[in-house]
């Protein structure tokens, strides 16, 4: 997972990262299509803070292949929630 190797990278490697998806899929003009993913992503990670955890998980979303992927198709919106 790309969140992970973000962190690692500057140095604050996750003790835990949970991540869930929901998929919205919907009727359009073509027929049907997954029209937006929201990823809800909590984690506990020594030494960082909850705005630190927020720009990882920011520059994670920039980075991921499957992001990437789905940009200009799909609406992937990150919701990122550092535990205590």
């Amino acid at each position: 997972m790309v969140f992970s190797l973000v962190l690692a990278e500057a140095g604050t490697p996750p003790a835990q990262l949970t991540v869930s998806a929901t998929c919205t899929f919907e009727q359009v003009s073509e027929g049907f299509a997954i029209t937006t993913v929201d990823l809800d992503v909590t984690g506990r990670v020594p030494g960082l803070d909850s705005h630190g955890f927020e720009q990882a998980a920011d520059q994670a979303a920039q980075a991921c292949p499957v992001s990437k992927a789905l940009t200009g198709n799909v609406d992937v919106r990150v919701s990122a929630r550092l535990e205590p």
